[in-house]
């Protein structure tokens, strides 16, 4: 066995050369190093020792002889402690490592794990629920029943009395001279009753409407091209389109199955007008924004036609013969946001012989910014000559807030012909509205249950329960 020097000794001649040195290990410090094992004692090494010695690595054999060889440099028998210790099994064991302290987890990035939409999605969410809770809130502040409700809180005048605002209750005030050339009459019976339309949306079962009005479906229509004026006797328009105003000069014109884009006027006040007539019937009308009214003035029969436009929707005048509406639709009236007009539905500033009967009869038009709109859906006025020989039978009347009554009766204290007569209101459904009113005061006003002739028989709201002529 070659002899072993020391680590510090000067080499002799001829003495083995020892393997170099691993360069991890650096310089020699004096510090023990831990030895290699021998495959065997024959002192030869074996291909693990010799791997060992090229990577610096301590790798414990799997058996020994009881000595310990340490590639000639060091060696000991006894017993080797580094920080563990060789158990005379012969096998090395590696000291137990302390337990690693214990780490508090680390914060994800920034941001990591979150997704950029969910938040867009979250603001536009955010964003739509502010928005809607503004739009109801102002919606509110402005809608027909926050303004029905307001009105209806408020003291509601007599029918007729003077004084401005809702005192003066008659609805042709600001209607303005017509073909009949009537003057306007009183105060803005409405102006009180600031709010939008407010009406039930519907036409209940059994009354006319859009499917039961106007040009019935599957005709044909085409171009008119005659006269706008008709003074030819037993003229007959039928399934015509009409851009114009068509005046009546004639007797026993019928115009059936066209749509009118236009008013259709016959003047009772002209000379030889007590021999002029017309029958509206199957017909729609649509005349647009005017101050005057879509159908009028007298001597005519208007079936199953869908009326609409205008500042009231039919009118019968004081000198006409006769005036006959039946089964049909009468609604939108129209007013421009800064006029001083009072609408309705139908209208009569005095007349006789009028027959008014299975109609359905709205105002609707929501109240202008100068607080002009409705009246009422029908209303009777004793201007220019006595309401007399009227009955209303069987009629839908529609609700709106912004109307000052529903119905107005023909009797009115302050107007030139105070008094009617004859007038027989009977039948009729009343819608009840959101403030259960029908209008901003009630349903009925200036129907005198004692004047001559005067019948009050059987008005119901759309509930059933009984109606009084006066609320």
């Amino acid at each position: 066995m070659p002899a072993i020097r020391p680590p510090d000794r000067p080499r002799s001649e001829g003495e083995p050369t020892p393997p170099p040195r691993n360069p991890r290990q650096g310089p020699p410090t004096g510090e023990f190093r831990p030895p290699v094992w021998p495959e065997d004692s024959t002192g030869d090494l074996s291909r693990a020792e010799r791997a060992e010695r090229r990577t610096g690595e301590f790798r414990a054999p799997e058996r020994h002889t009881g000595e310990i060889r340490n590639t000639g440099e060091i060696r000991n028998t006894g017993a080797i402690r580094n920080t563990g210790e060789i158990r005379d099994t012969g096998q090395f064991q590696r000291p137990a490592r302390p337990p690693a302290p214990a780490l508090s987890p680390v914060p994800p990035p920034r941001g990591a794990g979150r997704r950029p939409w969910v938040w867009l999605v979250g603001a536009a969410v955010i964003v739509l629920l502010v928005g809607a809770v503004f739009v109801i809130g102002w919606v509110r502040a402005g809608s027909p029943q926050a303004a029905g409700n307001e009105a209806s809180t408020s003291t509601a005048p007599e029918a007729g009395e003077n004084g401005g605002g809702m005192g003066e209750v008659d609805p042709n005030a600001g209607l303005g001279a017509g073909p009949s050339g009537s003057a306007s009459a009183s105060k803005n019976p409405s102006a009180a009753a600031k709010s939008t339309a407010n009406i039930p949306g519907r036409v209940p079962g059994g009354f006319p409407g859009p499917g039961s009005t106007g040009v019935p479906g599957g005709t044909t229509l085409t171009a008119y091209s005659g006269p706008c004026t008709i003074d030819k006797d037993n003229t007959v328009i039928d399934s015509k389109t009409v851009n114009c105003d068509l005046g009546i000069k004639a007797k026993n014109v019928k115009i059936q199955k066209s749509k009118i884009n236009g008013a259709v006027v016959l003047d009772t006040d002209q000379s030889g007008s007590g021999s002029w007539s017309y029958t509206l019937s199957d017909s729609e009308v649509d005349a647009g924004t005017r101050q005057n009214a879509a159908v009028s003035y007298g001597n005519m029969t208007i079936i199953r036609s869908n009326i609409h436009g205008g500042q009231t929707s039919v009118q019968c005048g004081e000198s006409g013969s006769y005036c006959t509406i039946q089964d049909s639709w009468l609604h939108g009236q129209r007013i421009p946001d800064n006029a001083n007009w009072h609408l309705g539905g139908l209208l009569s500033n005095g007349g006789h012989n009028i027959r008014v009967k299975h109609n359905t009869i709205v105002c609707d038009a929501p109240v202008n910014s100068a607080g002009e709109g409705c009246t009422g859906d029908l209303n009777l006025f004793g201007d220019f000559a006595v309401i007399s020989d009227v009955v209303v039978d069987s009629n839908f009347l529609g609700a709106n807030t912004g109307s000052s009554y529903c119905l107005y009766g023909g009797d009115t204290k302050s107007k030139p012909y105070p008094n009617a007569n004859k007038v027989q209101i009977i039948n009729n459904v009343f819608a009840l509205g959101t403030n259960k009113k029908c209008a901003a005061y009630g349903a009925v006003a200036g129907f005198n249950v004692n004047g001559s002739g005067n019948v009050w028989h059987n008005n119901t709201w759309e509930d059933g329960t009984p109606v009084n002529p006066e609320n």
